[in-house]
């Protein structure tokens, strides 16, 4: 398991970590809000970051090895 630490991540190690489970996500406006391109509508995608984002999908991250912290 590889243990990240999301408060000393660069913005664009996070999204290349969301892409690494398989999910494309965009910024869509400079605070920092984020969207999943892609997901289903029934879900709220509307997040205020990546970090946001990546704690979300924290299970998928475990499997494929990542430990978010």
């Amino acid at each position: 398991m590889t243990r990240v630490k999301l408060a000393v991540q660069p913005k664009y190690k996070k999204f290349q970590l969301a892409s690494a489970a398989g999910f494309t996500v965009k910024e869509i406006c400079p605070s920092g809000k984020c969207i999943i391109v892609g997901a289903d509508k029934y879900i709220d995608n509307n997040f205020r970051n990546i970090d946001d984002v990546l704690i979300n999908m924290r299970d998928i991250l475990a499997r494929k090895g990542f430990l978010i912290t």
